[in-house]
């Protein structure tokens, strides 16, 4: 929700991964989005595509420090077929979690 709220902060458009499933897709494809797409779905869905490397850019400077990685991607990417594990644009990148949530010199 923090990724969702600073995009919006910055006039990026975007929704829960969830919320988007819930409001944006046909309830008969839930399952296979849900299944080709988990880390989105339990991610961050950017509804405007033309501001997918825009917010990568204001997600990469904004230290939010997540518990865990929060995949961020583009609507079509969440309802495109996942892609080949070699693919270089695939619509979709990491918030890294936290260091101290995996790094055991920054835990005391």
């Amino acid at each position: 929700l923090a990724a969702v709220e600073y995009l919006g902060e910055h006039g990026i458009p975007a929704l829960p991964g969830w919320r988007y499933l819930a409001q944006a897709v046909d309830p008969a494809d839930h399952a296979s989005v849900l299944a080709a797409r988990p880390e989105l779905v339990d991610g961050v869905v950017i509804t405007d595509p033309a501001t997918h490397a825009r917010a990568r850019e204001v997600l990469g400077t904004a230290s939010l420090l997540p518990r865990s990685a929060v995949a961020v991607g583009t609507s079509a990417a969440l309802l495109a077929p996942t892609p080949a594990p070699d693919a270089e644009d695939t619509g979709v990148f990491l918030v890294p979690p936290n260091p101290a949530m995996h790094d055991l010199s920054l835990i005391h």
